[in-house]
């Protein structure tokens, strides 16, 4: 046996990673290389997102997939990296499939570098902060099973409560499988509506989750054909299936068994590959390496606002809106707006807000802070997942603590895919509602299974003279 103190370290885990993701980038830039000045900024982001990743595994001791940075790490690495790589093994050049304004405006190849490393410094600043925040953090402990009736109760009162009241308005039974709003609706109550249809999904992500705890395999594969079955039928939207999918997948891993690398890539892989190619069949898109999707739409709408950097004048009410987003507009003396509204009508010309459109932190920056801008953003976002993580370990055995985790590690990457604190608002009116009507839930339970209080007669001899 080889003495303890001439026992040579092991290779960490971000080592290995490192190595791993430098490899496959030096093949990338080996491949891309009429256009690797293109390519360069994503691949240097994705050796350091694998190395972040590797450090955080090593640390942690398995695969961090219930681990909030972790997952906003690698997806927000996928949104930055995915696009310009594939553009540039392309050659360079979009195609007709691709997001319509970006083929008919094209970049200039500065444009496309330097968003390139605006997303290198973004996803650096985020990982690294995110590392140094929760390096050496302890293993979360592992929830007890959660109260199922306390989530399904609630979840079938405010969906019931949707669908009466849309039926109130004179919404068609058949209009709300695709989510159609009747005409004439007031604005308070499409924002209350629109926060409850949210609040179902936060519900629905719970329950997901506990029924993989409780083993209850044959209702969440029911479930789950359900929502397909909707989605390819009638409503289009992959959310709510996308929802009991990872949900199911997390809970896995929390509760059964940690995935392996192998493992958690082929779910990964599956499960994007079929929602991305869902959408191309549903919006009849040849599918290529330049083809429109959520990816080439969160870039290219930086590409669009970075070429025209020197013209562009955005409002005080756009700026400041993720302040006052979480204010209903009845409340301010001023109309409100956001980045994407205001992208919509000046940069696309689009009047219709009902459109969507995710905007981006990369477009965000452009507009307001350029490359340290978004070096500020991404250390940002990456301390606060940090401290949110360490906050969580020490209440793991907490079942809502590891509710209120599983939705963040759900939504994080909208830290990307939107605004940077755009899921502030999404926690308080979706998150902390689902939070406290399980709560009242289980309140409610335990009052009326408590045993009934029985008067204790005072002893003999003690009336009152």
């Amino acid at each position: 046996m080889v003495p303890q103190n001439l026992q040579i370290p092991r290779v960490g885990m971000g080592l290995k990673c490192l190595a791993a993701s430098c490899l496959v980038g030096l093949a990338l830039y080996g491949i891309c290389q009429f256009t690797a000045p293109l390519v360069a900024p994503a691949i240097l982001a994705l050796v350091v997102a694998a190395w972040a990743i590797g450090i955080i595994w090593d640390d942690r001791g398995q695969l961090p997939v219930f681990d909030a940075g972790a997952v906003c790490i690698t997806v927000s690495t996928l949104y930055a990296v995915l696009p310009p790589i594939l553009y540039g093994l392309a050659g360079g050049q979009f195609s007709p499939s691709s997001v319509k304004v970006i083929y008919e405006n094209p970049p200039r190849e500065e444009t496309v570098i330097y968003v390139g490393w605006m997303s290198f410094a973004y996803i650096s600043a985020l990982a690294a902060a995110y590392v140094a925040v929760t390096y050496g953090a302890p293993r979360p402990r592992r929830a007890p099973p959660g109260p199922l009736a306390a989530i399904l109760l609630p979840l079938l009162a405010v969906a019931g409560i949707v669908v009466a009241t849309l039926v109130a308005y004179g919404a068609d039974p058949m209009d709300l499988l695709a989510q159609a709003k009747p005409p004439g609706i007031s604005l308070l109550v499409l924002q209350v509506i629109g926060h409850l249809e949210d609040v179902v999904l936060t519900l629905k992500l719970f329950l997901a989750f506990v029924l993989v705890q409780r083993r209850m395999w044959t209702v969440l594969a029911l479930w789950a054909v359900g929502e397909a079955a909707l989605v390819v039928l009638f409503t289009n939207t992959r959310t709510p299936l996308a929802i009991v999918l990872l949900g199911s997948a997390i809970a896995w891993h929390h509760s059964v068994r940690p995935f392996r690398l192998a493992e958690a890539a082929a779910v990964a892989a599956v499960g994007l590959g079929g929602l991305l190619a869902y959408g191309y069949i549903r919006n009849y898109s040849a599918v290529g390496l330049v083809t429109a999707n959520e990816f080439q739409v969160i870039w290219s709408n930086a590409l669009l606002l970075a070429g025209r950097a020197g013209e562009l004048s955005v409002p005080w009410n756009v700026l400041q809106s993720e302040w006052t987003r979480p204010i209903p507009q009845q409340l301010l003396p001023f109309p409100k707006s956001d980045y994407s509204i205001w992208f919509l009508r000046e940069i696309l010309q689009v009047e219709d807000p009902s459109v969507g459109r995710a905007f981006g932190a990369l477009a965000q920056s452009v507009v307001n802070g350029g490359i340290p801008g978004a070096i500020v953003r991404g250390a940002v976002v990456g301390g606060l997942l940090g401290v949110l993580h360490r906050l969580y370990v020490r209440n793991s055995s907490s079942f809502l603590a590891t509710m209120a985790y599983l939705w963040l590690c759900v939504w994080s990457y909208y830290t990307f895919r939107q605004t940077t604190f755009y899921l502030v608002t999404t926690a308080l009116y979706h998150l902390c509602v689902a939070i406290a009507l399980v709560m009242l839930a289980r309140y409610l339970r335990a009052l009326r299974a408590a045993p009934a209080l029985h008067r204790v007669d005072e002893p003999q001899g003690m009336e009152p003279g």
